[in-house]
């Protein structure tokens, strides 16, 4: 009953993440018209999830690898009637002790390989919500827009903002050499954006419009 709880525990979480990314995502379709759209080609939310999709796939492979190395050896012996057995505790606990009972030590051994391969399922499940999230998160588009600044973690208007300050960037990619440094309302640390030089005087003539200081 464990796993139960455990899986219930991280698709309601998964689900929530979802729901909460597609809302921002129509939130900002919405806007009257973005000033600047900035994607960066590669971020940590795509890498993210192409590796706990690798993870997933892994979990998965050696899960089944198990399953069906025992469900054959299972069947060959006529001890099993459904896959669906496998998954009852009962039915793996009495075919255990049928294979003490008989000394089968090469049932002991492949029946106790695919026990612990049982929670490799379940984390392949858990991974893949993970990779699911993290690609629609990292696909999302950094605005700067009329109503504020959106970026994949957080929304922010304008009203929050007291000030802002260009900062140059060493960067590889020529095209992206500014940092817009974000002064918020009762933040110590300021909200940073990588911006590309050729929308920089577009930021610039609209935030003086807005009269935030620069």
């Amino acid at each position: 009953m464990s796993y139960i709880y455990l899986i219930a525990f991280y698709f309601i979480i998964s689900i929530w993440l979802i729901f909460n990314t597609l809302t921002n995502i129509s939130r900002r379709g919405k806007l009257k018209g973005p000033i600047i759209v900035n994607q960066r080609s590669i971020n940590s939310e795509i890498v993210f999830g192409i590796i706990f999709l690798l993870i997933s796939a892994l979990s998965f492979i050696l899960w089944y690898n198990s399953f069906k190395e025992i469900y054959t050896y299972l069947f060959e012996n006529n001890c099993i009637n459904s896959t669906l057995d496998l998954f009852d505790h009962q039915f793996t606990n009495k075919v255990k002790n049928n294979f003490i009972y008989f000394k089968d030590f090469e049932g002991i051994f492949k029946l106790d390989r695919y026990i612990i391969a049982r929670s490799y399922l379940f984390s392949s499940a858990v991974y893949l919500y993970i990779t699911i999230i993290a690609i629609i998160r990292g696909l999302q588009k950094e605005q700067v827009a009329y109503d504020g600044v959106h970026t994949v973690h957080f929304s922010l208007p304008w009203e929050a903002v007291i000030k802002y300050d260009w900062e140059e960037r060493p960067s590889i990619n020529e095209l992206i050499g500014y940092n817009l440094l974000l002064t918020v309302k009762g933040m110590d640390e300021r909200i940073t954006l990588k911006i590309k030089n050729t929308d920089k005087s577009v930021i610039d003539e609209y935030l003086s419009k807005i009269s935030i200081q620069s």
